[in-house]
């Protein structure tokens, strides 16, 4: 077996997805918040949330994308991650990006679709 990274993510999709290529019109991306909550020593809720960029230029799941994934909508979502580490130009931190290329979604909505790369 080969060593890999792999990350399996629920949440609810931030805006509508984006296909900012004309060169690559497969490529789509979306925005995908996901929350975590814990009771600190005091007793008060505290919450995180991190925010992935959940991407694909594969065809079958661009479509699935373009056609049935809006804002708001409910998602499940296991892909490969990688970190984008960059300089803020407002105030010159270090500032990053989980971006996932996502491998396999399934749609939580009303209608349950689930697409698997691997079914390919």
């Amino acid at each position: 077996m080969r060593p890999e990274a792999k990350i399996t993510l629920f949440g609810y999709v931030a805006k509508e997805p984006k296909f900012p290529s004309t060169k690559n019109p497969e490529f789509v991306t979306f925005s995908l918040p996901v929350s975590r909550s814990w009771k600190d020593k005091y007793g008060n809720e505290q919450t995180v949330t991190d925010w992935y960029e959940i991407m694909t230029s594969q065809e079958r799941l661009s479509n699935v994308i373009k056609n049935y994934v809006k804002k708001g909508d409910p998602i499940y979502v296991e892909g490969y991650p990688s970190l984008n580490v960059y300089i803020s130009e407002e105030n010159n931190q270090a500032k990053g990006n989980i971006n996932v290329n996502v491998s396999k979604i399934v749609l939580l909505g009303q209608k349950k679709d689930e697409i698997d790369e691997s079914d390919n």
